[in-house]
């Protein structure tokens, strides 16, 4: 076990200067008007959110330990191979290996008086150690997709081994030097290895659906009010007219929520039966799985609750065999559960659309304080890649 001594960086007396903003992705900076620097950037941000500390440190004026951790960035990138098509995995290994030059520039010693050296050395240690292996999975997984024509849950692409990467528990499984012998190193048809991290591709009909459902339950609404309107027996000459003259219009027409809560929970429950080979049993799939069975069972507590709110209106009428103000009240109650169950959806169309509310929530997406990811688990799971990712433009979060 070696002792490490860290040299503290002196701490900037103004907003620090960097040729890429790497404190502050929304500062108004040329470079970051390309999407690769962006992303580059955000790379760099990644310690923060797995909760390490970054293994890169360089005292200022020190050029030496800065040409040395450049070098070492160019050096891993050279020997990458097709890791290079893997960010987050090349992040990885140059987070261990600048711990490892860390301690060599500081002198280290283990328990035994000898100083640090690097856990991968020798010839051709690198490819062998960590390339190697790395890229043995990712020709397996390749090879087991039968030329893309298997279906694509059955194995690992580029982005699901990548994410792999992002995962907080991802030092203790791999450690270092990479320890060909965990999970992650199985390959097919074996079938305790890593499953899917971020999404699963499912070729069904439904999936047509699952993935544009919020163009679908548009239009179904749409032709289910049409349909309420155009069969009223003493239709006017518009819509319009109908809905505001007619009381037995208007209640039709609150069926428009029944169907709209059956379509959120067809949406959950494709969910589940596309999504469910993503579902681990560490912490993460937990979380994902209690999330997915929440939202069915939230979807079909709607369906009921509406179902019974309408059906009380219609017995209520045929009670009082008139629009009576016992009736009206039950028709406000529906109104009210129905304010409820749209509530969410007109909060986040608010957050996205106005910018002054917009940057809140953003950095309240980007922070990485525990206590803020049960305000957001609901909606994504806890994953670095592609977080805070959204339209800039108001008019673009209209559309």
């Amino acid at each position: 076990m070696t002792r490490t001594t860290r040299r503290r960086v002196p701490a900037a007396a103004s907003e620090p200067y960097n040729i890429l903003p790497t404190h502050n992705l929304q500062a108004e900076h040329p470079s970051l008007r390309f999407p690769e620097v962006r992303a580059a950037v955000a790379a760099l941000q990644g310690c923060g959110f797995l909760g390490r500390q970054t293994n890169v440190l360089v005292a200022d004026g020190d050029l030496r330990a800065d040409l040395l951790f450049t070098g070492l960035h160019l050096l891993v990138w050279g020997e990458a191979a097709n890791l290079r098509f893997m960010p987050e995995c090349l992040c990885y290994i140059y987070h261990r290996m600048a711990l490892e030059l860390h301690r060599i520039l500081e002198d280290d010693v283990d328990d035994n008086g000898r100083s640090a050296n690097p856990a991968v050395q020798g010839e051709d240690a690198f490819l062998a150690r960590v390339v190697e292996p790395i890229y043995g999975v990712i020709r397996a997984e390749a090879e087991s997709s039968c030329n893309g024509t298997a279906a694509h849950a059955a194995w690992r692409n580029y982005d699901d081994i990548n994410e792999y990467f992002w995962r907080r528990d991802v030092f203790d499984r791999l450690g270092w030097p990479l320890d060909q012998s965990r999970q992650f190193f199985h390959t097919p048809p074996e079938r305790s290895r890593v499953r899917k991290a971020g999404f699963v591709e499912v070729r069904s009909f439904w999936n047509i659906y699952r993935s544009f459902d919020r163009l679908w339950v548009m239009l179904v609404l749409y032709l289910q009010a049409a349909v309420i309107v155009a069969w009223d027996e003493d239709a006017a000459t518009w819509p319009w007219q109908s809905l505001k003259a007619h009381r037995e219009v208007q209640v039709h027409a609150l069926s428009i929520f029944i169907t709209w809560a059956g379509l959120r929970l067809l949406h959950t429950l494709l969910e589940i039966g596309t999504q469910s080979r993503r579902v681990t049993g560490d912490r993460d799939g937990r979380v994902l799985a209690a999330r997915m069975v929440l939202k069915a069972f939230a979807a079909a507590g709607w369906v009921l609750t509406f179902s019974l709110l309408y059906k009380g209106i219609w017995d209520q009428r045929d009670i009082d065999q008139s629009w009576s103000p016992a009736t009206d009240a039950r028709i406000m109650g529906f109104l009210y559960a129905a304010a409820v169950f749209v509530l969410p959806a007109v909060l986040a169309n608010l957050l996205f659309i106005f910018p002054c509310v917009r940057r809140y929530w953003y950095a309240l997406e980007m922070t990485n304080w525990k206590i803020c990811y049960p305000l957001s688990w609901w909606f994504h799971s806890s994953i670095y890649v592609g977080r805070g990712l959204r339209e800039t433009g108001t008019f673009d979060n209209v559309k």
